[in-house]
């Protein structure tokens, strides 16, 4: 099995992935901490002074206790940001690590003039597609044997039929 020693293979899409689930992500954290921030600040307050009933060291207590639930809700966003850093590098990765795979199989077959079979690494994504491209390179293959090369410039160019 290949390992991947680029980290950065096709640079505008993990690019573009990449900045809109780091997007994505922060605004739903900042929406989740925003609320609970606004719940411990105004309503919890609230109730406490309209409690009038509860002393005023207890008071001080449950504002000490939340804003340090504030405190834990802050680094746990930061972790779950950091986390989902991490996630958006490695999906992007999982992406365009097979796209860049294709482009480069493609240009192979280009340069040579005839189809062949193209494999990803074990755990790759677009498994599916690979299987399609190889049944067609099979049948392309197989009839080729029936169809005379065609002439194009300089190359010969097996298994592919001329229209026109």
């Amino acid at each position: 099995m290949k390992i991947r020693t680029r980290l950065v293979v096709l640079q505008k899409f993990q690019t573009w992935f990449f900045l809109n689930f780091i997007f994505y992500t922060l605004v739903s954290l900042s929406c989740v901490a925003v609320g609970a921030f606004c719940w411990v600040k105004i309503v919890a307050v609230e109730i406490f002074k309209l409690a009038g009933l509860i002393s005023e060291p207890t008071i001080s207590l449950l504002k000490l206790n939340a804003n340090m639930g504030i405190i834990i809700l802050a680094v746990l966003s930061l972790s779950l940001f950091a986390l989902s850093f991490l996630q958006a590098f490695y999906f992007s990765r999982k992406i365009a690590g097979p796209l860049f795979a294709f482009t480069r199989h493609f240009e192979k077959c280009e340069r040579n003039g005839r189809f062949e079979k193209f494999h990803l690494r074990k755990g790759d994504l677009f498994v599916d597609m690979v299987t399609t491209f190889n049944r067609t390179v099979d049948k392309l293959n197989s009839e080729s044997s029936e169809w005379p090369a065609i002439q194009t410039g300089r190359k010969k160019v097996a298994g592919l039929r001329r229209f026109g």
